[in-house]
């Protein structure tokens, strides 16, 4: 039972450790918008951005952001918020990048 309890703490703490939640915006070659299948935006958390970026540049990390980039597609950063892992998921589950994304949005009221 303590090595249960033990566990949950460890996951508490790693969900509340602040960091930078990302919203990545998928583009073509020519900085159009962009789709992979159904993804056309990445939501994730990192400690340090500029490490977790190179290694999306890289094709490292996300399973997602390999294929998007061995698809020869490009990610542009499209907004950043202080927080843990549990605003990732919050944000996740909402389901709605585009809306959160102020590209897309700035497209929308281009057209």
């Amino acid at each position: 039972m303590e090595s249960v309890n033990a566990q949950q703490s460890v996951t508490q703490a790693v969900e509340h450790t602040e960091g930078t939640v990302y919203l990545l915006c998928f583009q073509d070659a020519a900085g159009h918008k962009a789709r992979h299948k159904h993804a056309g935006h990445y939501l994730g958390f990192a400690n340090n951005l500029r490490v977790r970026l190179k290694m999306h540049q890289c094709g490292r990390g996300a399973r997602l952001m390999a294929v998007v980039i061995e698809q020869g597609l490009m990610f542009k950063l499209a907004r950043t918020w202080d927080g843990s892992r549990s605003l990732e998921r919050r944000l996740k589950n909402q389901k709605n990048a585009p809306r959160l994304c102020p590209l897309c949005r700035a497209a929308i009221y281009e057209a």
